[in-house]
């Protein structure tokens, strides 16, 4: 099921209750429910703020992702990003995150480098 219609119907709302609160059409809704639209950004804080919940609850990221009040939005970009690691294997997300780890390690060892190299100067 749906992440946002297991919310909504937590919450006891209908579809067109819904609608109301997010300031859309019940088939609007209906179709993000399940899964023809896209979620956009503005769309989820629209989610988060009727339905008094953060991102990470409506993205069922939170093995992945920490969010605080300081940050409840995400652009459409990261939007998509999660979107697409949602879909991966779990083999494929191991794989991913083994690059990410080589790539973050490569990127620190070339700061220390130019930090290394402005001590010497």
């Amino acid at each position: 099921m749906n992440k946002l219609k297991e919310i909504r119907l937590k919450k006891g709302l209908t579809v067109k209750e819904a609608s109301k609160i997010l300031g859309v059409s019940s088939a609007y809704l209906s179709q993000i429910e399940n899964g023809y639209r896209q979620l956009s950004r503005n769309m989820l804080k629209a989610f988060c703020e009727g339905y008094n919940v953060k991102p990470n609850e409506i993205l069922e990221y939170d093995e992945y992702i920490t969010i605080d009040e300081n940050n409840r939005e995400f652009n459409e970009q990261d939007i998509k990003l999660l979107n697409l690691l949602k879909a991966l294997t779990d083999s494929d997300r191991d794989e991913l995150m083994m690059f990410v780890e080589y790539l973050i390690f490569k990127h620190e060892r070339k700061i220390e480098e130019l930090q290394n190299g402005k001590k010497g100067n």
